[in-house]
Formats: C-alpha cells, structure tokens, sequence
C-alpha cells in the first residue's frame, strides 16, 4: 500500500495548497475556521506552496523543521495580507481579491506545472484556478472534479445508490424526502418507529452534512417526536436517511487516490475513527482494529474507480463500520459516507509518514502507533503547548511522543495533537497523559 505523502510526492511541478474548510458550506451547530488550513502544511514539499489566513506560529515551524520534516516556510502565503478579508470568510475567495498575493504565486510557480489542491473543490475553488491560469498563461490541474460532481457524490442518499448499484454492504434504511410538511413529519415518525425495531435505537442523517451537523440519534420511542420537531424546523437537507444504530466495534476510515494519469486507484491510509457519543470525529487511531479490512478495501477499490471514471483526481475517504452480527456470531461491516475531499484524519497520517521518513533516514526507530485527538482549552501559543507537554512531546531518539499539529487555532484554544509510539497502549497512555496536562 503506498502513502498519501508517497502519491503526493509523485506531483509533478508545484502544488498550490488551499485547505480551506469553510468551502464545504454552512453547517448547523459546526464552527468552521479557515485557520484550519495551517495544517496544510504537513502535505507540503520544500517548493510547494501554502495559502493560509493568518501567519504560521514561528515556534511550530521550528518544531517541525527541528525532527527533519522539510517545510516550505519562505514559501507561505497568507492570504490576508494588505486587504480585507472577503465578506464570505473563504480562504479561497480571500485569495482571489488580493491580486499581490496572486502575483507572489505565479512567481514562485515559475515555469513549473501547476496543481491546486484544496480541502475540498467547490465553485470558488476552481474560480482561484482561473484566475492563477490567466496569470500563468498555462493550465492549471485541481484535484477533486467539478464543483456540481463533488456536492453531488457527498450526498449521503447518492454514495447509497452508488453502492447499491455496486454490491457494497449498506444497512437497511429508508429514505425519507422533507418539504416542511405535516405529511413529511408524519412519513419520517413513522420510518424512525419501523426502524427502531431493527435494534432497539436508530440514527437520522441528513444528506448533506458533516460533523455530526445533520445527524439525530433516537434510542426510545418517546424520542422519535422530538428528533421529527428538530428535522421539520431545519432548512439544510430534503433528504434523511433512517437507519439502525448498530455496536460497532470499529469504524475504519479508508482513503483511496485517484491519479491524474488515468492509473489505477491505489489505497494510501488506514486508520481507525474515534466516534463520541453524537457519532462525531473525535480523532483517529493506528493501525485498524478492523478484522475485514481485505473486504473493506476492495468495496473502497470498486467505488473509488466509479469517481475517477467521472473525472475525480485526489483523495476520497470512505468510512466503514465493522460490527458483530448477533444472528450469525461473524463480524460483518457496511459503508457509512463518502467525503470526496481532504478529511480531518488525513493530517495526522500524512506527519506519522513524514516522520517515518526523517527517522529512516536518520536512523532511528520507526512509529508503528497512532492516536490524535483535540483539547479544547483557553487561547493559547504553540510554545505554551510544548512547556505543558515537556518530556511529553515527539522525541526521535524514541520514535515516541506527541506533535501538536494544527497551529493555527490555538488562539481560539483548539490544541490538535498527535501521539506516536511502538504500540496502541503506548500512544493511549500519551493520549491520556496529554490530555490531562492540557485540557
């Protein structure tokens, strides 16, 4: 299997990265900030460049550069620079007003190729290729595909039909379409009540969403009207799908990427996802727990080549559920969503790559284990987040520790960490021991 840092890597010529995550729109109950996009970053080479909102915390460059991670620090882009923020909050929109920041990347692209790589590729996405085109006077590549196939293939109730179509396990569901009408409320009490006799509880999701934005979970009977009272007084989705809540063992999330070239889809990150309680991310966890991985990969492998058939390039991330079928004693699994996009487990993967790489070459011993998470806390600096973890942060005599890694909202107390060990109980116990420490 190779990496993402191994596919990226393969790019030729210059990557523009813009991974701005407010370009996925307007999420219920979700604060979304582009100064996510810091930990961009991470993916980037010596010569690519970095579009950010605000600038890099000094102290997290130095952190990274100090374990042998090459980044392009003179290359940094901050899209705010000299001009106002653009009313929609987009980092892509942002860049495309501020014409000297434009100019500064086709400068240090030179006679390069050009590859726009974007947290996700939406109409404004493709608005900023345009504009480095005219200023290039040369194509410029995006990864993803138009702006129309993306929203489409995100839609939950659309990756159903797809995997239907395709022979991937799905749970049984019903699909239930919402006008605001007193009929539809009636339709979807009535699907929840039907489903809650699968196992006893049912999750609603919403078509379009992410983070837990359009996701309700019903577990009696006298739940099912107020999650019906808080769907009918939304306006964001006209397709839920209805579903029994099964015990998963695990949720293995697995990204496939499609070349440019018209190769053939290769699997480059497996991880376990961490859900709380709501069914919301909550960090990742390496290598899998899966037990059908084989299996899980090959339905991945199958839909992955329907995207690129379409014209996708780039990352799509698959989450699966794994679960003990109580019937048959066997573990079965089924597919949950598709994110046609960069998704948030990517980043940790993509540094644990990167610093297997600056360990081989140095000599000293590979990560073998995973585990990120974030501690919300007060506002705070990169430097006051390294004295508090101490002995505790990333040691490459060890090959063990952990890396904060998304400098860019610690000022709104958003600490994202990475712990890396020689095995699961290893980075659990730095998990807990930082969290402690920080929260």
């Amino acid at each position: 299997m190779s990496g993402i840092t191994d596919e990226m890597a393969r790019s030729p010529g210059t990557n523009v990265f813009v991974h701005g995550v407010t370009s996925i729109g307007n999420l219920a109950g979700v604060n979304l900030n582009d100064d996510e996009s810091h930990r961009a970053l991470l993916f980037a080479r010596e010569h690519d460049i970095v579009v950010v909102p605000t600038p890099v915390d000094a102290d997290f460059l130095s952190c990274v550069c100090s374990l042998g991670l090459e980044m392009p620090v003179s290359r940094i882009v901050v899209a705010s620079d000299g001009v106002e923020p653009a009313a929609s909050g987009s980092l892509a929109e942002t860049l495309i007003s501020n014409q000297a920041a434009l100019d500064n990347i086709a400068t240090m692209c030179g006679d390069a190729p050009i590859t726009l790589s974007p947290f996700i590729s939406t109409d404004v996405e493709w608005r900023l290729a345009a504009s480095l085109e005219t200023r290039l006077g040369r194509p410029v590549r995006v990864l993803g595909a138009a702006a129309d196939l993306v929203r489409n293939a995100n839609m939950k109730h659309v990756i159903r039909a797809r995997a239907s179509e395709n022979g991937v396990p799905l749970t049984p569901a019903e699909l239930v379409r919402t006008q605001q009408s007193a009929t539809d409320a009636a339709d979807l009490a009535a699907a929840i009540e039907r489903t809650l006799g699968v196992t006893g509880r049912v999750v609603v999701k919403g078509s379009f969403g992410a983070s837990g934005s359009s996701t309700f979970i019903v577990e009696t009977e006298s739940g099912i009207s107020t999650c019906v009272a808080a769907i009918t007084g939304r306006h964001d989705n006209d397709v839920y799908i209805v579903e029994p809540l099964f015990d998963i063992v695990c949720s293995p999330n697995i990204v496939m990427w499609m070349s440019s070239d018209g190769g053939d889809v290769s699997c480059v990150s497996v991880n376990d996802q961490c859900i709380d309680r709501r069914l919301v991310f909550a960090g990742s966890t390496y290598p899998s727990e899966g037990s059908l991985l084989p299996e899980m990969i090959e339905a991945a492998s199958v839909l992955t080549r329907t995207l690129q058939q379409e014209g996708f390039t780039g990352a799509a991330g698959f989450d699966f559920c794994e679960y003990e079928d109580t019937l048959t004693g066997t573990r079965r699994f089924f597919l949950s969503e598709l994110n046609a996009r960069i998704n948030g487990g990517m980043y940790a993967t993509v540094l644990m790559e990167r610093l297997n790489l600056a360990q081989a070459t140095r000599g000293l011993p590979s990560v073998a284990a995973l585990r990120s998470t974030s501690v919300f806390t007060s506002p705070t600096t990169f430097a006051s987040v390294q004295a508090r973890c101490g002995e505790l942060m990333f040691n490459p005599l060890t090959g063990a520790g952990v890396v904060p890694f998304n400098p860019g909202r610690l000022a709104a107390g958003k600490i994202a960490l990475a712990c890396f060990g020689d095995s699961p109980g290893q980075v659990e116990e730095l998990h807990s021991e930082c969290r402690d420490r920080l929260g």
